[in-house]
């Protein structure tokens, strides 16, 4: 046999060679000549100028428009993007319910990737981390009832914002953080599809009926485009298909085999779209735009003031009731006295503050420190350890002494009763037995102390035996022992190698005594809490309510609490100050939040008409100095102040004094007013889009009126017709 294969092998190729050239001539073109010539052509309606709609013709051109998924698409750019989507599917609704419905339902059951292993690894949050509002957007649509008018809109919106997380990069990031957390692997995650409710392309997004319908508005506004002059040739449709369809994976002949298209009947039908994007884009950058409107409004945005500003020290800037009631009683009880509406010009000397305020006055030190925690060493200890500790018979002794409850139980070994006691008292009794065994091993607590962190700090000691810059809670001697060790004691020294305080040790050295009676400055009790500023209320609410207990007695006769009447307090104890300012600012009865608001007004106003009249700042305060600096703005500068006098004032004009609420009271000097040109490009491309999209808008409407009066667009095409398609 194999002989006879040789022999005869010339002539079986050629034999064998034949055969498959007439199988592929002959079936290979079957097809193209049946689509051809058996298909019968079915008629669903007339376009606007009469000619006929023929259903296969609708179906190839939907088929086309539906495999675009690319961001050149034309459904994507001429209809989603222009808003003339939305009025397609505002006329035909009712054509198009159901296929809203069905979309509504899947979202309505919808439900996201979660891990088996891991929750916490889920598609919602990395929806919410990548497409920040996708989630939201959805939400909103569960939760209608039933599709309405204005689904569209939000359905679009809903796509729009998928777009920027494509369900790759969702199953890109979830593998990710698998991977990352070293999670147990889930087959789910390798083979399920997190696009957004699983839709694909712009078909599967708004269905084929809505994309039927673009067909036939396409092929109903070609015509209207043929009407006015608009035509392409079949090499440019040919050329713009290979251009849309082409890619490294597909080729043009595959992706128009895959949804059953020939290519010269795609040719033909592409010559319609063409033809329609046309005329769609010109009528759209036909329209008319002057700049001058962007210009002028760029040169009123971007209008620059050189100014001179002068405004209070930040902590003199009062925003609540807490930081005036500070301000005054810092006032007076650290601060030379001086008239109710001025700034003191200098503090008291430490002694007369400390003699009415010793929470004001402080020494100040500089030293290196270390800090232990004997809890931390009795931890280590293991309970055999303690248990061992305890069944020793001294040990036991001192036990017994300490606590009572051991030594009332006779006959009975040391391990038997200490099982027997209460649970609180038995940790107790182990937290004691710790305590003990550390302080026996004094190797220990050195050992800890030499491995513990310095630190650089700056301790404060305030008169009234506060601390601040060290966690101790009581001064006591500490205080002495610093100056001590300053000055070179060595038993100071020594002592606070090993400072104690209940459970915690510090070793302090290199001690430095930068001030010895210093009053606090203002900003820095504001920020350590050293003015208690209810308690000062409180000393003058004994005072004041028996000058007038009408106003803090209720019907019983009984004065009332502290916290009802704070505020009736505040305004009889400063009453002169408010009186003061209402003088000057000409309003009388006015709320505590305007007198804090405008507790600087008068000043503010003294120190303006001392710039006008004579150039200089007047009374200026040696604590608390009016700062000045100059400053650019422009009218897009957040500051409130800045979008009503800068720009209304002329160049070398003083502003009056502005008082907003947030109480950072200024006056300024305008310097110089310019304008700044800025490009407006974008801004003019971004306006003339805009008018582009609403002439579109206004075009399809036009249509839209022309093909429902004519009845040119016929949705849905008829499913009995659809039947016949392999006819």
């Amino acid at each position: 046999m194999l002989e006879f294969f040789r022999r005869y092998q010339r002539y079986l190729f050629i034999f064998v060679t034949i055969i498959i050239i007439v199988t592929f001539s002959l079936f290979g073109s079957y097809k193209t000549f049946g689509q051809g010539e058996g298909r019968k052509e079915i008629v669903v309606g007339h376009a606007i100028d009469g000619s006929k709609l023929k259903y296969f013709e609708i179906k190839q051109l939907s088929s086309l428009l539906g495999a675009e998924n690319g961001q050149a698409g034309v459904i994507r750019n001429q209809f989603l993007k222009t808003g003339v989507a939305d009025r397609m599917a505002r006329a035909f609704f009712e054509p198009l319910k159901a296929d809203w419905q069905s979309r509504l339902d899947r979202a309505k059951r919808c439900r996201f990737y979660v891990h088996p292993v891991a929750p916490f690894l889920n598609a919602q949050e990395i929806w919410n981390q990548m497409a920040p509002g996708t989630i939201t957007e959805l939400q909103a649509i569960q939760t209608m009832e039933a599709p309405t008018s204005d689904f569209f809109a939000s359905w679009l919106r809903l796509y729009w914002l998928q777009e920027k997380c494509p369900g790759e990069l969702v199953k890109r990031v979830l593998l990710y953080h698998q991977n990352q957390y070293q999670i147990p692997p889930d087959q789910h995650l390798f083979n399920e599809d997190f696009s957004l409710l699983g839709f694909q392309g712009i078909d599967g997004w708004f269905g084929h009926q809505f994309v039927d319908l673009a067909a036939q508005f396409i092929l109903n506004g070609a015509i209207m485009a043929e009407e006015k002059g608009f035509c392409a040739t079949k090499a440019e449709a040919e050329a713009d298909l290979i251009k849309r369809f082409s890619s490294k994976e597909h080729r043009l002949d595959n992706v128009l085999r895959s949804i059953g298209v020939q290519k010269n009947e795609a040719v033909r039908l592409w010559q319609r779209v063409l033809v329609f994007s046309r005329y769609f884009e010109t009528i759209g950058q036909a329209a008319l735009q002057d700049d001058l409107a962007y210009r002028q409004f760029s040169d009123f945005a971007h209008e620059t003031a050189l100014i001179d500003v002068y405004e209070l020290p930040k902590e003199l800037r009062l925003k609540s009731v807490d930081d005036f009631l500070s301000f005054e009683i810092y006032k007076r009880l650290a601060c030379a006295s001086c008239d109710l509406l001025a700034l003191p010009q200098t503090l008291l000397n430490a002694n007369e503050v400390e003699s009415k305020a010793p929470e004001l006055v402080y020494a100040k030190y500089y030293l290196k420190c270390a800090q232990i925690d004997l809890k931390t060493i009795q931890s280590r200890l293991s309970l055999r350890e303690v248990w061992s500790w305890q069944m020793e018979p001294l040990n036991w002794e001192m036990l017994k002494k300490t606590f009572p409850e051991i030594n009332e139980q006779v006959g009975k070994n040391p391990f038997q009763i200490l099982e027997k006691l209460d649970p609180l008292r038995r940790t107790a009794v182990d937290d004691w037995s710790r305590q003990k065994i550390v302080e026996a091993h004094p190797e220990w607590i050195e050992q800890e102390l030499t491995e513990a962190s310095v630190k650089d700090c700056e301790v404060l000691i305030f008169a009234d035996g506060d601390i601040d810059g060290l966690s101790i809670g009581r001064v006591g001697d500490l205080q002495s022992l610093f100056d001590r060790a300053a000055s070179g004691d060595l038993l100071a020294l020594e002592s606070l190698k090993a400072y104690r305080e209940d459970s915690s040790i510090w070793r302090i050295s290199e001690i430095n005594l930068d001030s010895k009676q210093t009053v606090i400055s203002f900003a820095d009790a504001k920020t350590k809490g050293r003015i208690k500023t209810d308690s000062f209320l409180e000393e003058e609410y004994f005072i004041v309510r028996d000058q007038t207990p009408s106003l803090y007695q209720n019907e019983s006769g009984d004065y009332k609490p502290f916290s009802e009447v704070k505020e009736t307090l505040i305004l009889q104890v400063f009453a002169p100050l408010f009186r003061a300012i209402d003088s000057i600012i000409n309003e009388h009865g006015n709320s505590l939040a305007f007198y804090i608001q405008h507790r600087f007004d008068p000043l503010m106003r003294q120190a303006l008409a001392g710039m006008q009249d004579r150039g200089e700042l007047v009374a200026q305060s040696g604590l608390w100095p009016i700062e000045h600096s100059e400053r650019t703005i422009t009218r897009t500068s957040s500051e409130d102040w800045i979008m009503k006098q800068p720009f209304i004032l002329k160049s070398n004009q003083w502003s009056d004094v502005y008082v907003p609420p947030e109480a950072e009271i200024i006056f300024f000097f305008v310097k110089e007013r310019s304008v700044v040109s800025a490009p407006v490009l974008e801004q003019i491309q971004q306006g003339k889009q805009t008018i582009a999209n609403d002439v579109q808008c206004l075009m399809a409407d036009q249509l839209l009126e022309l093909a429902l009066k004519k009845q040119s667009i016929i949705l849905p095409l008829v499913v009995e017709q659809e039947k016949n398609d392999d006819l």
